[in-house]
Order: structure tokens, then sequence, then C-alpha cells
């Protein structure tokens, strides 16, 4: 892979990314990044080679292309590593959509159940209110007022018996409950409810389960709501220990239901749902991106591994923290900053460029070829510029290798050995000089020198 290379790139391989500690640390970073990893994103050596390599015009498309075509990917791959390690996207919207139906279908149930039932006393419900009603003063009493008006029979004094009214009072107490403010409303309010909704249950013996049915997607709805905000930061975040709480919690049946809840797994859809959403609105720009994920500190570390478990948290985390270091590989590479990362390989570049002193010793002026040092001299300055922008040229793209170019790469290294850093192509310019055996007659004169 590298027998066709220059002296000087081969030279300059060995010297600086040859070290077998070196590689060794370079395939262990490959294995945790995978097969999109670059030589440029392990190595400052590689980075400074690929950064220079960017700045020339004849290697720039060598080297950014590569970078470009990576990072157009990143979120593909993100989303790919997500599926595998959390799962796949489960669309919130979609799934709180399915909820709603699912609830408004069940709620359907409940004035059927009520109706045709047998007829049931609620007498005493209602002289509870009529005992309550005069104790009370201003919105509170005007609307116990109402409630206990709407548990007669229509147009009459006489409390009805059928428990289709009694549900369609429950049912407009909680119509009043969703829009009042008022802190004593809600509380004589919400006791009247309680009483007719356990006259109901006695009443209407399906309802208790239909209600546990129509709860039950009321607290998958706000766990869904809930989870897509639990990665957030800032001074409302939600402390791990409370995450902890609340999926435990989540997974308690309520009412009359028999196993777990599904408030907790709808959570874990939100968060998942909103990591999902992260990816398609700034995978573009990995730092509001791991803001977004991995936030400030620990806490969302901590709460992913409760959700998801310890180790698919880790992984998904350092998926983020892969592409966050492939970006900033090209944005190093590409911008005009951070100039000290290319420094040494221009260095490198700028002493091949130097063309080495031709021999001036007794045996040039004895063979008369005071010209054809010249002549070597010129020919060589000539070529030297030429000569380091192929190393670039050489050098450079390998920066940016990945899969099995990068590993075919780190083994070729393996085998480099310490290079001659005499170029041998330029000696043999100088060779070819003078040798012949002619002397100075093996050589025609240049133009304006004479013979002496």
């Amino acid at each position: 892979m590298l027998a066709d290379l220059t002296t000087d790139a081969r030279n300059w391989l060995a010297k600086n990314v040859s070290d077998a500690d070196k590689l060794a640390a370079s395939r262990d970073r490959f294995d945790k990044l995978g097969s999109e990893a670059m030589p440029a994103d392990v190595s400052p050596e590689w980075r400074g080679a690929a950064k220079s390599g960017a700045t020339r015009e004849p290697t720039r498309s060598k080297v950014v292309d590569p970078l470009n075509e990576r990072g157009s990917m990143a979120g593909a791959r993100l989303r790919s590593d997500f599926e595998t390690n959390l799962g796949p996207d489960p669309v919130p919207s979609a799934i709180d959509s399915e909820l709603d139906a699912a609830r408004e279908q069940v709620e359907n149930l409940r004035p059927a159940a009520a109706r045709g039932q047998p007829p049931y006393d609620f007498t005493s419900i209602a002289n509870d209110l009529d005992n309550s009603i005069p104790y009370l003063r201003d919105d509170a009493q005007g609307k116990l007022v109402r409630v206990r008006n709407m548990l007669n029979d229509f147009g009459k004094d006489t409390v009805a018996s059928d428990p289709a009214i009694a549900f369609a009072t429950r049912d407009a107490i909680d119509g009043i409950l969703a829009s009042e403010k008022n802190s004593k409303v809600i509380s004589v309010l919400k006791n009247a409810r309680g009483t007719i909704d356990d006259a109901l249950a006695r009443a209407v013996p399906e309802m208790k389960a239909i209600d546990a049915q129509v709860d039950e997607l009321g607290r998958q709805r706000a766990g869904l709501a809930q989870g897509q905000s639990v990665l957030a930061d800032g001074p409302r975040a939600m402390h791990p220990t409370e995450l902890q709480e609340k999926l435990v919690a989540g997974a308690e049946p309520q009412g009359t239901l028999i196993g777990p809840s599904a408030e907790s797994a709808r959570m874990r859809q939100g968060t998942l749902g909103d990591i999902y959403r992260a990816v398609g609105t700034e995978a573009s720009d990995m730092n509001a991106l791991r803001k977004i994920v991995r936030g400030k500190g620990d806490w969302n570390r901590e709460k992913l591994g409760m959700m998801f478990g310890p180790e698919k948290a880790d992984a998904s985390l350092n998926t983020i923290d892969r592409e966050a270091l492939f970006a900033d590989t090209a944005n190093g590479v590409t911008s005009a900053a951070d100039t000290a990362r290319q420094a040494g390989f221009e260095k490198y570049l700028g002493e091949v460029s130097k063309a080495p002193e031709i021999p001036t010793d007794k045996s040039w002026t004895d063979l008369g070829l005071t010209a054809a040092r010249r002549l070597a001299r010129s020919l060589i300055e000539g070529n030297a510029g030429a000569h380091a922008a192929r190393v670039a040229d050489e050098v450079a793209p390998l920066s940016v290798l990945r899969g099995d170019q990068r590993d075919a790469l780190m083994e070729a290294l393996s085998r480099l050995g310490p290079e001659n850093i005499i170029d041998q192509q330029r000696m043999a310019l100088i060779n070819a000089l003078v040798q012949g055996g002619g002397g100075r007659a093996a050589y025609p004169l240049l133009p304006g020198e004479e013979h002496k």
C-alpha cells in the first residue's frame, strides 16, 4: 500500500505515525469509534497532515470531500445506533393521537352503561348537598346549588332515580372542574363528585371498570408528555430520584385494573421520541445535540440508565460523543483557525522542498564540472517544490481513510521500517551528471560557458 510512495512520504510516516505504541492506541480508538473513524480523528499528527492537505488546492478535495461525505450521514448513523440501543422512533405525537382516540372510544361506553339500569335511590346524596349549601358563600355556593339541581328529574323538584342522570351530573362536574380556578370551588365540587361517584359504583357496577380504563389511558398520555421533558436541563430539570419515583409509581395499577400500568412505558417512549426529535433537528450541530441529550453533569446519563438500562444509555451517549468528535475533526481540518496542528507537517514539507547541497569538493573541479554542478543545482531546486507538493498529495489523503482501507493502512504502517532521509531519485540525477568517464567532453557546454 505504501510501496509506491516517495521516499520522503514514507519517511514522514515512519517517523511520525508508525510507532508501535501509537498504532496500538489508534487501533484501540478505532475499535471504540467504529468503521467510520479516520486517522485524523485519533492522532494529532494525522490531523495536521489533513489540515495541511485541506489548505492546498490540489489536495483539498481529496481531504475535504470524505469529511463532508461522512458528516452528511451523521443523522443516519445516530438514528441507526439509537434504534439498536434504545429502540425505533416511537413518534410521540402519533402515539398521543392513538391514546386520545382510544380514550374517547372507551368514554363513549359510559353513557350506554348507565342507561337502562335499574332505579337507584340517590336521595341521601342530594340530602348531603342540601345540608352543605347553606354554609357556603359566593361561587362555591352557587355552583353547588347548580350541581344539586342537576340530580333532580327534569322540570321537577324530585331526586331522579335514574343512574344515567347521576352519571350526567358527574360528567357535568368534570366539565366545570376543567376550567375552574377558585380553589374553594374546586374542593367543594370534588367532594360532591366523590359522593356521586360512590353511588354510581353501586348503581352501575360496570361503570368503575370503564372509569379505570379511561383513567389508565389518561395516565399513559400524561406519562408520554412527561417523558418528553425528562432530559430537560436548567432550573426545572427532573432529579434522578424524582424520575425513579415516577417510574415506580407509573407501573402501579389504579382503580379496578389488574396488572401494571403502562404509564412508565409511555414515559420511556416520550423520552426516546424527544431524543429522535433532537437528532432530526440538531444533527448538523453536535454541540446542540449533546446539550439536549447529554445535558450538564451526570443526571441525564443516570436518568437514561434508569429508563433503558446503564449499558444501553452509555452506548447511546457514546454515539453522540463519537459524532461530536467527527464533527470536530471536520471543523478543525477545514477551518482557518487551529493552524498549530498543521505546523509539524508543514515544517516537514519545508524541509523536503529544500534542495540538497551539491558536493563542492575537489572532484568537481578536477572534472571540470562547474557547469554541470550549476545545472544539477538548477534542476533540483526546480523540482523541490513540486516534490513537496507530491508528498502532501500522497500523505494527506491517507489521513481520511475509513473502514477496510484505514485498517490496511494501519497494517502497512506496522511493517514500515525507517527510511533514508536522502531522496535517492535526486541523488540519481547528481550521479548521472558525474558519470560517463568522458569527463568534460561528455557534456555539452552551457550557454555562456567556456572550456577552461
